[in-house]
C-alpha cells in the first residue's frame, strides 16, 4: 500500500522517497529509494509510515527520533496514543486508505484530532490525488477501517462469484467479467446521481413474481446480508 501511494503523490507532482529494510523485486517505481530511513530528511518532510502494525516496536532509535512536520501511519489498529509515543518530536496522524488509492480514486480516512487543525489543510492538499478524503474521530476508525479498507475484498469476493456464476449460465469468462464491471459502473452511477435509497432502487429493477425477486429470494434464503453484517463485524473486532 505504501508503494502504491506514493507512485500516485509522485505522479501528482509530489516530492516523494521511499525506504524498504529488505528491498524487494517489483515494478519500477517513478520515485528514488533511499539507502536509509531518515537520510535527507528535515524539518519540512513528513514521514509516511508503512510497515505491519506488529513491527512498530522494532522501529530504530533514529526514526523514533524523527523530528519533522508530520508523522503519518497507515498501520490498521495502532491508535494514536502509541503513535505519539512512538513518535514524541513530531505531530502524528491515522491515515487508512484503500487499494483504489494506486488509481486516484481511493477512500482515504484520517484520525480526527483538535492538535492537527492548524495542519488539516496542508494534509488535504498533499493527499488529494490520492481520491476522496474523510476526518473521523478515532472511536469509529475500526468500523471506517472495516468498511472502506476491508470493504473492497469483501466486494471482490460478490464479483468473482458473479463471475463463477456467468459462467454456471454457460458464458464466457471474458464475456461475464465485461458485462459484470459494466453493470457495476452503472450501478454506482446510480446510486452517485438518484436521490433514492438503495431499497427503492431494487424495487424498481424487481417486478411481482418476476425472476429478480426469484434471485434475491435465494440470496436471502443464502444469509447474503446476515453474511456481510458479520464479515464487517468480525473484521471491526478484529482491528479493536
Amino acid at each position: 500500500m505504501g508503494s502504491a501511494i506514493g507512485h500516485t503523490l509522485a505522479n501528482a507532482g509530489r516530492d516523494v522517497s521511499g525506504y524498504e529494510k529488505t528491498p524487494k523485486q517489483k515494478e519500477s517505481l517513478p520515485f528514488p529509494l533511499v539507502v536509509s530511513p531518515l537520510e535527507e530528511l528535515s524539518e519540512e518532510d513528513i514521514l509516511l509510515l508503512a510497515i505491519k502494525p506488529q513491527d512498530l516496536p522494532l522501529l530504530p532509535e533514529e526514526v523514533r527520533h524523527f523530528s519533522g512536520k508530520l508523522v503519518v501511519s497507515i498501520l490498521a489498529g495502532v491508535p494514536l496514543k502509541e503513535l505519539k509515543s512512538t513518535f514524541p518530536n513530531t505531530p502524528s496522524v491515522g491515515m487508512m486508505p484503500n487499494l483504489a488509492v494506486r488509481y486516484g480514486k481511493g477512500v482515504v480516512s484520517f484520525t480526527e484530532d483538535l492538535a492537527l487543525a492548524p495542519l488539516k489543510p496542508m494534509i488535504e492538499e498533499l493527499f488529494s490525488p490520492l481520491g476522496y478524503l474523510h476526518w473521523y474521530p478515532e472511536k469509529l476508525f475500526a468500523a471506517v477501517t472495516a468498511l472502506a479498507g476491508s470493504g473492497p475484498g469483501f466486494l471482490f469476493t460478490i464479483v468473482e462469484a458473479l463471475t463463477d456464476g456467468a459462467i454456471a449460465m454457460g458464458l464466457p469468462a471474458k464475456e461475464g467479467t465485461l458485462l459484470i464491471r459494466e453493470m457495476i459502473e452503472g450501478v454506482l452511477t446510480t446510486l452517485a446521481h438518484s436521490p433514492k435509497s438503495t431499497s427503492e432502487l431494487k424495487q424498481e429493477v424487481t417486478s411481482p413474481g418476476g425472476s429478480t425477486i426469484a434471485g434475491i429470494r435465494v440470496l436471502e434464503e443464502k444469509g447474503l446480508r446476515s453474511a456481510l453484517i458479520e464479515a464487517l463485524l468480525a473484521t471491526q473486532a478484529h482491528l479493536s
